[in-house]
């Protein structure tokens, strides 16, 4: 689906959010983030 590689996994998604809410979703985002690839790795 959408040109994805064999193999390979990947989401789509689209945030609305305001600047202050939005930074506050990517820090939230980089710390899952990186919790999920120390444990799956």
């Amino acid at each position: 689906m959408f040109g994805q590689k064999a193999g390979t996994y990947h989401f789509r998604m689209t945030i609305l959010l305001n600047q202050e809410d939005m930074e506050e979703a990517i820090g939230k985002w980089k710390t899952f983030h990186h919790a999920w690839m120390t444990k799956y790795q």
